[in-house]
């Protein structure tokens, strides 16, 4: 019982931070995200470029 507990307790904690990640990048791209609508993107396009997998040639430096 205790271990079905905790996998819940941790299934929802991670969706907690993935979603508290996302909304934070919205906020901090609030700008571009305002001049890609007013360029015509839709919603959907704009959620879609934030949503998707990274690509492969994507490199932090």
């Amino acid at each position: 019982m205790a271990s079905i507990v905790a996998i819940w307790a941790t299934a929802l904690l991670t969706l907690l931070v993935t979603l508290l990640f996302i909304k934070m990048l919205v906020i901090k791209d609030r700008y571009p995200i305002a001049i890609l609508k007013s360029m015509g993107f839709t919603c959907a396009d704009i959620r879609r470029q934030y949503l998707r997998a990274p690509s492969p040639c994507w490199h932090w430096v």
